[in-house]
């Protein structure tokens, strides 16, 4: 007969639901081991200190004046970037719109929607006025490429419908609003 050895239990683990059950000679024994309560807030009171830790080194962008947390998660000109790739899809695709290759369009209308949704990943702004004109400047572009999408497979003649147009020329209005809604809170330092 083989020697049991007994499972070796930390001193905040408990065995619980002992079962012993005999089948063909064998003898199964099935127990569960659970945490005690000191165990459990120990572990509560290290998420907590953690999460202190953590607290003390907030990002650039949480910390400061609304201007330097609003310059901090513009670095590298992020507004401006996103604001000047979704101008050249929108300026690539109407001068694809104007040859005859729907395939051409079609593509170019899905980078389109491609650039909308990694330019609205860049939200929330430090300022939740500037983070509604863009999400909705940056939806207005989503839909249009879905309106553009839909249109390349129309006549030459007829495509580019007013949908498009429409939601554009309201992403464009919006991106100037959000652009000098920025400049006068980074310059003027009062919002």
């Amino acid at each position: 007969p083989n020697p049991i050895s007994e499972p070796r239990i930390p001193a905040t683990m408990e065995i619980r639901n002992i079962k012993m059950t005999k089948s063909s000679g064998f003898i199964t024994i099935s127990y569960n081991i659970v945490r005690t309560t000191v165990q459990i807030i120990k572990s509560f009171a290290a998420l907590l200190i953690i999460a202190g830790i953590l607290s003390a080194c907030t990002p650039a962008t949480m910390s400061g004046s609304l201007s330097h947390r609003l310059t901090a998660w513009n670095s590298g000109s992020l507004l401006k970037q996103t604001v000047n790739t979704l101008t050249v899809d929108d300026q690539h695709i109407r001068t694809l719109q104007a040859g005859h290759n729907p395939a051409a369009v079609r593509t170019a209308c899905e980078a389109m929607g491609v650039d909308a949704r990694r330019a609205n990943s860049y939200l929330p702004t430090p300022d939740q006025q500037i983070t509604n004109i863009l999400n909705t400047a940056y939806t207005a572009e989503y839909t249009a490429s879905i309106e553009c999408y839909k249109d390349a497979s129309q006549p030459a003649s007829s495509r580019l419908l007013a949908g498009y147009d429409r939601l554009v020329a309201q992403a464009d209005s919006q991106f100037a609003q959000a652009t000098k809604l920025y400049n006068e809170i980074v310059h003027n330092h009062d919002h």
